[in-house]
């Protein structure tokens, strides 16, 4: 089974190539999808992609996936490299930096785009958040893009949690337009899948404080949602705003 959010960053990485020569790193790869989409491109003008899992049961399938596909691992010349990496790990980093730096002899050589796509959950607490957010933040070149494809799975709660963290560590959050219309029907009704761009920004905070309206296209009706959820008079029949309008704001 492929999670919605995983279809629709590999539609992106399909239709949208990166710049010429862009490196790119992938957060949480699961079984390679994403990557091999990325490398089997006929747009493709990546230099490297990187997958990188802590589950290393994951890593293994990547790899067997990437063979099935014909793509080359971890060899001098070859695009795809795979490494272990779990988030908030400083040495795991900086291994991983070590290696790229050495490959382009540039010692403050920094990746130029990040991936990541169904890798926050309801279960994803405040402090795995922070890590990948750091994790991010020590990976990401100046002006580089962080791309988290991201399903809602428990109404408000777990988009105003990315919210917080991304204003915490300098990221300000928002969406890539729905590549055609055809993008919706590749989701089930219950998950609402987005594709998030993240960057660093002076005034993160602020402009993270402008999405949850219900004007905004992101996550539309998120703060009144949540007004209503941690009301003491709660009512259970009340409906939300759907999180899945896309009216612009």
């Amino acid at each position: 089974m492929v999670w919605p959010a995983t279809h629709l960053i590999c539609q992106h990485l399909a239709s949208n190539s990166f710049n010429p020569g862009d490196c790119v790193l992938e957060l949480g790869c699961g079984c390679g999808l994403a990557g091999i989409t990325a490398c089997l491109s006929r747009r493709s003008t990546l230099n490297q992609w990187v997958s990188t899992d802590m589950d290393e049961r994951a890593l293994d399938l990547c790899r067997e996936n990437y063979a099935v596909n014909g793509i080359s691992i971890d060899v001098a010349d070859s695009v795809a490299k795979i490494e272990s990496l779990r988030w908030g790990d400083e040495n795991r980093i900086a291994s991983i930096l070590h290696e790229l730096r050495k490959r382009y002899e540039d010692n403050g050589k920094l990746f130029d785009s990040l991936v990541g796509a169904d890798i926050v959950y309801p279960s994803t607490c405040g402090q795995v958040l922070l890590d990948l957010l750091r994790t991010v933040d020590a990976l990401l070149k100046p002006g580089g893009t962080f791309w988290l494809s991201f399903a809602t799975r428990d109404g408000p709660r777990t988009p105003y949690r990315l919210l917080e963290v991304a204003s915490e560590t300098g990221f300000a959050l928002d969406c890539f337009p729905p590549l055609d219309s055809s993008t919706a029907n590749l989701m089930p009704p219950m998950l609402d899948s987005k594709l998030l761009i993240l960057k660093r920004s002076v005034d993160a905070r602020d402009r993270n404080a402008m999405i949850g309206y219900e004007s905004c296209r992101i996550f539309p009706g998120m703060l009144l949602a949540l007004d209503h959820l941690d009301s003491p008079s709660s009512d259970d029949d009340w409906d939300a705003p759907p999180l899945n309008d896309d009216t612009d704001g």
